[in-house]
Parts: C-alpha cells; sequence; structure tokens
C-alpha cells in the first residue's frame, strides 16, 4: 500500500508548485509525503503548518473516501499520514496564474520544480482506531519501511468489508507517540446531487474552449469543498475550487484554451474537512465523497 500512497505523495508535491509561480515555491511539513531516502522525502505539499524554532515543520491528515454503489463505484479508503518537513522546492510553477478560483498546471511548457532543500520524515501516531459510528472499522500499528517510510492505509480492495453510509460519525484515535494521542470525527458526507452536466464514462461531455464553461450541482447541508479538475492529452489540468453552497463551478475561457483539444478526462470531488487540536501539530481529519468521473472533448 505504501507504493500506491507515495505515488499520491508525489501528485500532491507536484500540485504545491501551483500555489506560487515565482521560483523556490513550496514549503516543508505536509499532510502527504513524497519519494524518500533515508526516512527523509524530497518532496511533499502542505495543508498548514506547525513550525518549531528550528523551521520545521509538523502536519498531518487523516482521510475517509467514500467509493459509493452501483456500476461505477471505487474503493473504500481510509488513510493517515503524519510527517514534519523543512526547507523548500526549487525551479519554477508549473501552473500559470490563477483565473478566479482556477488555474492550468501541467502541458508541454510547464515549469518544472525540483526537489530543493525540502526534507520529509515520517512520524509515528503510534496505534489507530477508525470507527463507523461505535463499530470499529479497522485498527492499525505505524509500522514503518526500511527507509523510515510509515502510513495508515486500508481500502475495500484488500478488505471487502470495508464500508459505510453517508451520514454516519466517523472516528479516528491515535494512542500517540510523536504525534500525541488525539481522538477526531467527521460527518461522512452526503453524495454528488443534481450534476449538470451529468458526466460519463460512456458518452463524452463536449466542452467548447471559446466559452466559459459552468458545472453545477444542488448544495447539500454538508457545506463542503468542490474540486473539478479537466485533464487533456498532454498532461495540461485545469483545476477549480469552491465551496458547495456555491451551487456550481466556472472554468473561464482563459484557462480552457490553454488545454489541447481533443479527448480529456474530468474529475469532481466533494470533501468536508476541519482541523484536529493536536500539540505541536496542524492535523486534519477529512471525509470524502464519492468521486464523479467522466470523459470530455475539447473543442
Amino acid at each position: 500500500m505504501m507504493n500506491r500512497f507515495l505515488g499520491l505523495a508525489v501528485a500532491l508535491a507536484f500540485l504545491a508548485g501551483c500555489t506560487s509561480n515565482n521560483s523556490g515555491s513550496g514549503g516543508g511539513g505536509a499532510s502527504s509525503g513524497g519519494t524518500s531516502s533515508g526516512g527523509t522525502s524530497s518532496s511533499g505539499s502542505s495543508s498548514g503548518s506547525s513550525a518549531d524554532d528550528g523551521g520545521a515543520v509538523t502536519a498531518g491528515e487523516v482521510s475517509f473516501a467514500s467509493g459509493g454503489s452501483g456500476a461505477s463505484a471505487g474503493a473504500y479508503t481510509i488513510v493517515a499520514v503524519f510527517d514534519r518537513g523543512s526547507g523548500h522546492l526549487d525551479g519554477t510553477s508549473p501552473c500559470t496564474a490563477a483565473v478566479g478560483n482556477c488555474q492550468f498546471c501541467g502541458g508541454p511548457d510547464a515549469g518544472k520544480t525540483t526537489p530543493g532543500n525540502l526534507q520529509i520524515s515520517f512520524l509515528s501516531a503510534g496505534t489507530m482506531t477508525f470507527q463507523d459510528g461505535t463499530t470499529t472499522l479497522a485498527t492499525i500499528p505505524y509500522v514503518g519501511d526500511d527507509a523510515g517510510d510509515g502510513d495508515y492505509e486500508i481500502d475495500s480492495n484488500s478488505t471487502p468489508t470495508l464500508t459505510w453510509a453517508d451520514g454516519v460519525t466517523l472516528t479516528a484515535s491515535a494512542t500517540g507517540a510523536e504525534i500525541p494521542a488525539f481522538t477526531a470525527s467527521i460527518t461522512a458526507p452526503q453524495d454528488i446531487a443534481g450534476l449538470s452536466p451529468a458526466f460519463s464514462l460512456v458518452a463524452a461531455v463536449t466542452i467548447p474552449t471559446s466559452s466559459a464553461f459552468v458545472v453545477s450541482w444542488t448544495p447539500s447541508t454538508d457545506d463542503g469543498q468542490f474540486s473539478l479538475v479537466l485533464g487533456d492529452l498532454t498532461g495540461g489540468t485545469a483545476q477549480c475550487t469552491g465551496a458547495e453552497s456555491a451551487g456550481s463551478l466556472t472554468v473561464p475561457t482563459a484557462i480552457l484554451q490553454q488545454l489541447g483539444t481533443g479527448g480529456g478526462t474530468v474529475t469532481l470531488e466533494k470533501t468536508v474537512s476541519k482541523p484536529v487540536p493536536v500539540t505541536g501539530a496542524t492535523v486534519t481529519i477529512q471525509a470524502v465523497a464519492p468521486q464523479v468521473e467522466g470523459s470530455v472533448t475539447f473543442e
């Protein structure tokens, strides 16, 4: 499971460069780590920070992701990771300047970030227990690999009984180690509803790049955050975020015109999150609704 997680971490490190278009973008400490050597990592991203006197940042994230149901269902996944980082990424951001709540990232002419002097060390929170209400979903001890990397992870591909319903209380508790003991809960969000256009992997949605593209949905009471990613065949992506309560996201023409024409993909995700009080560290807990995926054609 670690190899799959490290792939996610590298992707998050890449996205960290999108927060700035200047050399030396990025920061130490992360809720996700990166490729490592000798127990430290050369890339990462930060979702918040708690710096010590030496400038190091300690952070962590606990995530419950719902796989949904039906033919398009994905895996239910629980991941928790904690680390301490210092330094920064070097190079040029792979993302252009933001237009509204959107950015264009990647593509053949994108800037590149390098590890610089960013160093990430993974940390233990002791044994962690994850619950759906009063039912224990999993109890996982911290086990680091030979390089010192470690996280907590389980999914329904390897554990078919791992599942939960929307609206239930999901709880994570840690006995404590390098990260102090804590208990935190969050409500599993409702599925995305009333989506327009209706994305599908079977029939592609046509997106003209000559005008703004609007995605709308019916807001729930979750008060979540939406993330929309449109990807072309060259590796370029249009990435937009917005509040669920807004009921829509608009991808500006200036962003769409940076995407290549032809086939592409779309993903839409809803996340609810909140901070967890942990001494000396910035920790968040989040729950993710089933992701919506589809095929698109840019023209």
